[in-house]
């Protein structure tokens, strides 16, 4: 038996303009990440912020970066559109 040491998606993230990152593991929703952040009083919706993902390797990786990991990773239960876009529906 090989184990794969391969590149995943783990959660949903926030990178915000200053460099913060928020994140919650899945199968969280970005709708989750954004009443945490709202909490901690970051405006999710702020201009400079990026919405992504997490991965097993600690990196925040965006919506295109983290389509072809999960793709890679064969971790999509469905794909949504745009097909160049990651989104959490299509992990969990």
């Amino acid at each position: 038996m090989t184990l794969s040491h391969e590149e995943r998606i783990t959660g949903v993230a926030l990178l915000t303009s200053d460099g913060r990152m928020v994140a919650l593991p899945g199968p969280h929703r970005h709708h989750h990440l954004y009443a945490v952040s709202a909490l901690l009083g970051i405006d999710p919706d702020h201009e400079g912020h990026e919405s992504g993902f997490t991965t097993t390797a600690g990196r925040f990786v965006g919506r295109e970066e983290g389509v072809g990991i999960a793709t890679a990773a064969r971790q999509l239960i469905r794909k949504t559109e745009p097909p160049t876009q990651l989104f959490s529906e299509d992990l969990w």
